[in-house]
């Protein structure tokens, strides 16, 4: 996204530099990554699309995208590698607005991650015309093929905006028959597409995971299970709240955006309810698993995907009736899903 929105601002006999240029610019936010610390795992997951990622760092970053451009691509004036960087630079941040996981743009006026949840964080639909689009700019100096890459972009985040209300309706709607109160609520496109969306309701006592398919000719909501709210006030009140692990659970809280709750496959762990393999999981991508007194937490990742749940969201994304189910609590550790399969929501 970087690279076109630079090319697209380029002059006469500027595309392939200005490519370059913002190639380099729209990556650089990300080097956040390498700000880690092995003895600290969440401290280390705040780092990502943390200050490098503000709106108000926009300008620095932009600068250093266009020194280090002097570097590597030859022939430009300063001034216009740093009008491509800043150009480039900016669409990062605002495209990791659009996606679940959540960027503090406003920092340091406020913490709060932006997460508009209209694209996942990974989409190929997205991605790969825009890619074919640079490439044309690039192999053509043509930078008409990276405009029309930016058109694409735009229209297919309104597309998501679109999708995205269309599923908070569904599983408001899908509440509603159930009689439970909406408290908060999030939909989310599950991984690589805008047509099935993971939903999350709180309702109070308990969290709702549903999932929704799409589709012009009636949504289908997938109903999964129902798992209790994770609140370490309420759930370990004797846990001293100066204490290493306190801490490490409020960052996680912070980061999940307060929804957390413990895994049903392993309720020793804190589990981030936000993503799953299946949409209609209560198999999180990520948990926290408390260590020994005065030792951070332990980031644990269970991002091995098992054939029954291919199978499972696999169907979710063709529409079948009755895909394989999604893995539920056992006894004891969540409520049951309320009933099975798939039924129809106009």
């Amino acid at each position: 996204m970087g690279a076109a929105a630079a090319a697209a601002l380029a002059g006469k006999g500027e595309t392939r530099k200005a490519l370059l240029v913002g190639a380099l610019a729209g990556a650089l936010a990300d080097m956040d990554i390498f700000f880690r610390s092995p003895a600290d795992p969440v401290g280390s997951l705040l780092q990502h699309r943390y200050f490098t990622h503000a709106l108000l760092f926009i300008p620095a970053g932009a600068l250093a995208a266009a020194v280090l451009s002097r570097l590597l691509v030859r022939g430009i004036p300063f001034r216009r590698a740093y009008v491509f960087s800043l150009v480039a630079y900016s669409t990062h941040a605002l495209l990791d607005c659009f996606t679940s996981y959540g960027t503090p743009w406003f920092l340091p006026f406020s913490k709060v991650r932006v997460a508009w949840d209209y694209i996942s964080i990974i989409d190929p639909a997205f991605s790969a015309p825009l890619f074919f689009a640079a490439c044309a700019a690039y192999f053509k100096a043509w930078r008409g093929a990276a405009r029309a890459g930016i058109a694409w972009c735009v229209l297919y985040l309104a597309l998501g905006g679109v999708l995205h209300s269309a599923a908070e309706r569904t599983l408001a709607e899908a509440a509603r028959s159930r009689g439970e109160t909406v408290l908060r609520m999030r939909a989310l496109p599950s991984l690589g597409n805008l047509l099935v969306w993971r939903g999350i309701v709180d309702a109070g006592d308990h969290y709702r995971i549903d999932a929704v398919r799409l589709s012009v000719f009636g949504n289908r909501l997938y109903p999964g299970a129902s798992v209790k709210p994770f609140r370490p006030d309420r759930d370990m009140p004797l846990l001293d709240r100066s204490s290493v692990l306190y801490r490490d659970m409020a960052r996680f809280s912070y980061f999940a955006d307060g929804w957390l709750y413990r895994d049903p496959r392993s309720p020793g762990e804190i589990g981030d309810l936000r993503y799953a393999a299946v949409p209609n999981s209560t198999s999180p991508l990520w948990s926290i698993r408390p260590g020994p007194p005065g030792v951070h937490a332990e980031m644990v990742h269970h991002h091995r995907v098992r054939g029954a749940q291919l199978a499972s969201f696999w169907g979710m994304l063709k529409g079948l009736p009755e895909p394989a189910p999604a893995p539920v609590p056992a006894p004891g550790r969540g409520l049951a899903p309320p009933g099975g399969g798939a039924f129809h929501l106009k």
